[in-house]
């Protein structure tokens, strides 16, 4: 009886132990948000990132992977073993699919030492993505799309008329199939929400700012 207790407790501690392990490939951290790994011809990483909070938009200073790199395309010896890190990755409200590369530069330096070094493997990704606060909105600045707004500066005057562009995402590159190599590959681009002036900046404008700014 001791020992089918054991086995029985053995067997719940290892069913716990598989469900809490962290998947290699995939880091979940805050909820809502996910960040999936995969390597790409053995020569990069790429992370895709998705958010799906409708009403948050993240910052993600740092998304990081350990990798693992072989010599002779990825069949001979460990060579290395590398942390691959995406810098300041913002996320929108809502975004998807948002995909970042990294790792090409660990690959170049490689390859001046061995043959043909490869990443096989990556495991325990990372993130520290974090919401990002927005001072609520005052009466005259509450956002809605296409509404037209002006603050007020600092010496007490009106600024410019602004009009609020609401978050979105498109396909950037060569979607007709016929432009040059550095409109390729197309990928989506996502982008917070976001004001801009309804009107041309003016010289009086620009020369009330250059006095501000001590420019």
């Amino acid at each position: 009886m001791k020992k089918e207790n054991n086995r029985k407790v053995f067997g719940l501690w290892l069913l716990v132990a598989i469900l809490t392990m962290p998947q290699a490939g995939v880091a979940q951290s805050p909820p809502g948000i996910a960040v999936d790994v995969v390597i790409h011809d053995g020569r990069f990483v790429i992370f895709s990132l998705l958010n799906f909070y409708e009403d948050k938009a993240y910052q993600c200073p740092f998304i990081w992977v350990r990798a693992t790199v072989k010599d002779r395309d990825g069949k001979g010896r460990v060579v290395a073993r590398r942390t691959i890190i995406a810098r300041n990755v913002a996320l929108p409200a809502g975004s998807r699919e948002k995909k970042e590369e990294a790792g090409k530069e660990i690959i170049q330096e490689l390859e001046l030492q061995f043959e043909r070094p490869r990443i096989v493997d990556v495991s325990d990704p990372s993130h520290n993505c974090q919401s990002i606060q927005t001072p609520p909105p005052s009466n005259n600045n509450s956002f809605s799309a296409g509404k037209v707004f002006r603050s007020r500066l600092k010496d007490g005057s009106e600024g410019p008329e602004m009009v609020w562009i609401p978050a979105g995402s498109f396909r950037m590159g060569d979607i007709q199939g016929g432009g040059f190599d550095n409109e390729k590959p197309v990928h989506r681009v996502s982008v917070s929400r976001f004001a801009i002036g309804k009107y041309e900046v003016t010289f009086a404008e620009y020369d009330k700012f250059a006095q501000a700014t001590g420019r």
